[in-house]
C-alpha cells in the first residue's frame, strides 16, 4: 500500500511509496522469469538497459513463451531501454512475477518493488 506523507511546505498529503525488494533479470532472446514478488507488491518500478516485453504472469506459470510482440495473448509490454517504467500490479490474492524477453538485443531489467 502507499502511504500518505505531510508535506510541511504545502499542507497537503501526497502518496509515497515504501520500496520493498530490488532484483534482476538479464534476459536474452529466451524468455527469463524474475524472482516472485512479495505479496504486498502493488507497484513495480522498471528500468532496462535494451528494448525489452515484459509479461505479468502468476508466480506458479511456466508459460515463459507467450512473452513478446508476437504474442497470441495479447497482454505483453513494451519496455524501452534506457527509461524508467512503472507497472501496476493486479490487485489479487495472489504472488506474480515477470516474463521478460529482449527485443533485438541482450539486456538487464532492473525490478524494484513497492507497495
Amino acid at each position: 500500500m502507499s502511504t500518505p506523507a505531510v508535506s510541511d511546505k504545502n499542507s497537503p498529503y501526497f502518496q509515497a511509496l515504501v520500496n520493498g525488494l530490488n532484483h534482476y533479470v538479464d534476459y536474452t532472446n529466451m524468455a527469463r522469469y524474475s524472482l516472485d514478488f512479495e505479496s504486498s507488491t502493488t507497484i513495480l518500478f522498471l528500468f532496462s538497459t535494451t528494448d525489452c516485453w515484459v509479461r505479468i504472469v502468476l508466480s506458479s506459470s511456466s508459460d515463459v513463451a507467450s512473452v513478446g510482440s508476437d504474442s497470441s495473448k495479447g497482454d505483453s509490454f513494451f519496455v524501452p531501454g534506457g527509461i524508467s517504467y512503472f507497472v501496476g500490479i493486479p490487485f489479487v490474492k495472489s504472488t506474480y512475477k515477470l516474463s521478460v524477453i529482449r527485443n533485438a538485443s541482450d539486456g538487464r531489467l532492473h525490478i524494484t518493488e513497492g507497495a
